[in-house]
């Protein structure tokens, strides 16, 4: 078998700017680490890619060397002093290096299971569903295979094309910035959002909770900012827009709503009028998914592979991100002890703001976030 292409999605996620996906999970007893590991093994094989290196076919095409299974799993011993972080190994970006990383880490009367992915195999909900399966091999269940066709999310109708529009790619999610801007390392803070107040804002309004969460925090960023306009980056999932995807596709599919403000207005906004925008904008998704795709994949015939250096998921200067992890149910992380008492997403210090939602496995109507901001507990009205 010829190794397999990266869909024109998933090269966008390969550039240095994307860096690795990353979860540690953490069970309140000592599980078989060696059962996890061959589980891991399993799972990696099924999941096409996640046992692969990166390989480059030509100037313009990335690939899964598929051929050359390189499993990278491994199940150590710590102290259980050792941070919860601690416990994975991360992928190194760039061709050669394979493309996902597991580690089981018994530390005292515990056990963590971390993987670390690249975006260049799948977007968060993939490298969740990676997760699921390898927590249901790893504890004797079945779970749903994956779909790991990435030519569904190609356009090769588009690799005629001689010209780039700027105004289209940003319509597709993605901007570029000269190639030798230099960014600050951020700080990443963790806390805990109380969902009660969305939740009865989202009853009596007709707003989703998700998006009144975005539009606060969008808020919280505004804020901060002395620019003429600040950018939300909301990542729109198109599994059920797309009939050959469905939920058990593996990879990225995802297409990136950029919302374009002036920071004036948002910070004299309310969370509900924010929420109304976000709601507006994202409801645009399922209708530029083709053209969307088709703009990548003139990007790619038109810069090659060299041009992704030069590209960012949104303006890192003015952009704030949103991605909401949290719909994956803590039940799904099952690798023989029940839920997971504790979580973690490590990761290296990015250049761009941001803010990731994660389950939270202790309470109810709650979610965990980890961002390059602190969002206090203030009233969302």
């Amino acid at each position: 078998m010829a190794p397999v292409p990266l869909s024109t999605v998933d090269h966008m996620w390969t550039a240095n700017m994307a860096g690795p996906l990353q979860f540690v999970v953490e069970f309140g007893e000592v599980l078989d680490a060696d059962r996890i590991v061959e589980a891991y093994i399993e799972t990696a094989r099924e999941f096409v890619g996640a046992d692969a290196a990166l390989v480059q076919l030509d100037e313009r095409t990335l690939a899964m060397d598929v051929d050359d299974p390189r499993p990278a799993i491994r199940a150590t011993v710590a102290e259980s002093t050792v941070p919860l972080s601690e416990c994975l190994d991360p992928v190194e970006i760039g061709v050669g290096h394979v493309l996902a990383r597991g580690r089981v880490v018994t530390r005292g009367d515990r056990t963590a299971v971390g993987l670390s992915m690249s975006h260049g195999l799948a977007d968060g909900y993939g490298m969740f569903f990676f997760l699921a399966a390898w927590a249901a091999r790893a504890r004797g269940a079945r779970f749903l295979s994956p779909r790991c066709d990435r030519e569904v999310l190609t356009r090769p109708q588009a690799r005629d094309r001689d010209s780039v529009d700027p105004d289209a790619l940003r319509r597709a999610g993605f901007v570029t910035v000269e190639p030798d801007l230099e960014l600050p390392e951020l700080d990443v803070h963790t806390g805990r959002l109380d969902l009660a107040e969305c939740e009865a804002q989202a009853e009596v309004s007709g707003l989703s909770t998700a998006d009144l969460v975005a539009a606060g925090l969008f808020r919280d960023y505004a804020a901060t900012k002395d620019t003429d306009l600040v950018t939300l980056a909301c990542p729109v999932d198109i599994r059920r827009f797309v009939r050959e995807l469905g939920p058990t596709y593996f990879g990225n599919a995802f297409v990136q709503v950029l919302i374009d403000v002036e920071t004036e207005r948002v910070r004299n906004a309310s969370v509900p009028e924010i929420a109304g925008w976000v709601r507006d904008a994202i409801a645009t998704a399922p209708g530029r998914i083709d053209d969307a795709i088709a703009e990548l994949e003139a990007f790619l015939q038109v810069h090659g592979i060299a041009g992704l250096d030069r590209v960012w998921g949104y303006p890192p200067q003015s952009g704030f991100l949103v991605s909401n992890l949290s719909r994956i149910p803590a039940s799904w992380l099952d690798f023989g002890a029940g839920p997971p008492v504790g979580l973690v997403t490590p990761g290296r210090r990015p250049r761009q703001d941001g803010c990731y939602l994660l389950p939270d496995p202790e309470r109810a109507h709650s979610l965990q976030w980890a961002s390059t901001l602190e969002h206090e507990p203030a009233a969302r009205s």
